[in-house]
């Protein structure tokens, strides 16, 4: 069962990680099942631990450490013996120290730690893991089997990712799958910004802008359009929280009706 803590709202986390009965407060018209109860017997996946709220943080304590909780508006207690995993790619040390993380949380989730190093650091893995997104990205998009040249997979192993992670290398290759009119991802369809040996190169800002903005109409057009129309259902499909969605749809002016 996954969870992205990024999109946990601070006054409904509880209730998304731990469920609510019914009436526990204004809108609460059925018992809710939270995420905790859904992986009984089972895995729970939170993702971005780093950013869930300091409060909900005190309560996965609690159930790490007693096996059990309640619902919001409840009294019955809930046993659970779901296996956590959780992933960030923030320094939950240094969170620690700015208080932005519990630190008897941080000891109890790193029972058993995984290092995965950045893209720049194992570049050899990277056309292989673009093959990989080429064919997931195409059943995302409903389009047909693709291929990704050679040049646009060098192209991608020599990019310095600054973001560090896949979630980049996965952003770029939809956009290339978004972009492509063929049935073979080329260089020029990953969105670099490239320029012609008389033009005037902008500044970095600029051309960083422009090539998001590029990307970012396109991307989130095919999303909607893809999601038929609805946005809650969008916004879980990208993985963000419908305000950010709400927002960022706003910014680029795409009606998401």
């Amino acid at each position: 069962v996954p969870l992205n803590c990024a999109a946990l709202q601070r006054d409904l986390a509880e209730s998304e990680l731990f469920g609510h009965e019914k009436g526990a407060f204004t809108g609460a018209e059925r018992r809710h099942i939270g995420k905790f109860e859904y992986a009984i017997g089972g895995t729970l996946f939170l993702d971005e631990i780093s950013d869930m709220p300091l409060a909900a943080q005190a309560k996965v304590l609690r159930v790490l450490e007693q096996k059990e909780f309640t619902r919001v508006g409840g009294n019955q207690l809930v046993e659970t013996n779901a296996r956590i995993v959780s992933a960030t790619n923030h320094d939950l040390a240094a969170q620690v120290e700015l208080r932005e993380f519990r630190e008897d949380l941080r000891f109890r989730l790193s029972q058993y730690t995984i290092h995965i190093p950045a893209l720049r650091e194992r570049r050899e893995d990277i056309p292989e893991i673009a093959v990989h997104l080429v064919r997931t990205a195409c059943a995302e998009l409903g389009k047909g089997p693709m291929g990704i040249s050679q040049g646009a997979l060098d192209s991608l192993s020599e990019r310095d990712w600054a973001a560090n992670n896949v979630r980049e290398l996965k952003n770029t290759i939809v956009g290339a799958a978004i972009r492509c009119t063929g049935d073979t991802i080329q260089a020029h369809d990953l969105g670099y910004e490239t320029y012609d040996s008389g033009e005037e190169i902008p500044e970095y800002k600029e051309a960083r802008q422009r090539v998001l903005s590029q990307f970012q109409r396109r991307y989130f057009s095919h999303l909607l359009r893809a999601s038929g129309g609805n946005a809650v259902a969008a916004a879980a499909r990208a993985g963000i929280a419908r305000k950010t969605l709400y927002e960022i749809l706003k910014k680029l002016d795409i009606d998401p009706d």
